[in-house]
């Protein structure tokens, strides 16, 4: 019966273990086993005759841990694909995900600098046009004031097309500082000349320069333009009055250029992404701006081999801190 049971199993392609248990008839009493003992397995066949006082019945394991062991190889592979195809769709959200972040910046990005460029140009076309009122060209003060407003204007313009030339071109046209010596007190006091000149605000402006070495070697186009993006902020991101103080502090190896404000601070949670392209901080009362001064800030530091820092209180002001281990006294 064995070996009859076998054959019949595997020519249904059922390659089981099974025990055939002989019980006297109508009772639990074993009269023989194929293992000599009766095995505990969780599946087993109605009993059948044998003879008059004998019945015969199969026990095998489970059908469902049979149907699983035959199936093992196809579920391990269903497995794997479904894992790769839920990596794959991940990856396919995130994808989506991000560039639907891009297209929201690129589009914040084009709403603000159409807000930016419209008002500085709005202006100079009104004063441009009431300079053609021949009543108002009579009167010379108000005509060198019209002039004085349309030239404010424009260079407003000017401003904020550098910003958007200096970000978007600088990092693939230059990977490094063009190194030359120059007079960083100098420069630094142009600077200070500049906006005292052209600011709309009250600017008071305190520097620290004493301990000062003469010649410092940096990129004469780039370290003052970022120099320049953080006194802009200050100003920007100031009341009516602004006060500013810029600091320089040196040793052997690096200086520091430091530039604080008493303006309306950066929220603590905003900080570590104000350096990111296109980023603003969000206050209903900025504006203004591109998100692009102060990542071109960081780029200036990186390509100086130094970095920029910044801390701020929420309400009080910030200072800002660009940190150039290169930059070095020549000899």
């Amino acid at each position: 019966m064995d070996s009859i049971y076998t054959r019949v199993l595997e020519d249904n392609g059922i390659y089981s273990p099974f025990e055939l248990i002989v019980y006297r008839m109508h009772t639990d009493s074993v009269i023989q086993s194929t293992n000599h003992s009766v095995m505990r397995y969780g599946q087993r066949t109605r009993r059948k005759e044998l003879d008059l006082n004998m019945e015969i019945q199969a026990m095998y394991k489970s059908h469902i841990a049979l149907i699983l062991q035959k199936m093992l190889l196809f579920i391990i592979l269903s497995a794997m694909v479904t894992g790769l195809i839920i990596m794959m769709l991940s990856y396919q959200l995130r994808i989506i995900t991000r560039q639907k972040r891009i297209e929201k910046v690129r589009q914040d990005f084009i709403d603000s600098m159409t807000h930016e460029l419209r008002h500085p140009l709005q202006g100079a076309l009104s004063m441009a046009e009431i300079l053609e009122n021949p009543t108002f060209a009579e009167n010379p003060e108000r005509v060198s004031n019209a002039i004085s407003r349309i030239k404010h204007n424009l260079f407003n313009l000017s401003k904020l097309l550098d910003s958007i030339v200096q970000k978007s071109y600088s990092e693939k046209l230059q990977q490094g500082a063009e190194w030359q010596e120059g007079n960083l007190q100098e420069m630094l006091n142009d600077l200070i000349a500049s906006f005292m000149l052209l600011s709309d605000k009250e600017i008071k402006f305190t520097t620290h320069f004493e301990h000062m070495k003469s010649g410092y070697c940096y990129d004469p186009v780039h370290f003052p333009n970022a120099v320049k993006n953080l006194i802009d902020n200050a100003v920007k991101y100031s009341s009516e009055t602004v006060e500013i103080t810029i600091s320089v502090v040196s040793n052997e190896n690096e200086f520091s250029v430091i530039v604080s404000d008493n303006g309306i601070g950066i929220p603590k949670e905003e900080i570590p992404r104000i350096f990111d392209k296109f980023y603003k901080v969000h206050n209903p009362r900025i504006k203004h701006g591109f998100g692009l001064g102060l990542s071109y800030v960081k780029w200036v530091a990186e390509i100086h081999l130094g970095s920029v820092n910044v801390q701020s209180r929420y309400g009080k002001g910030s200072e800002f801190i660009i940190t150039t281990p290169i930059l070095i006294e020549k000899a």
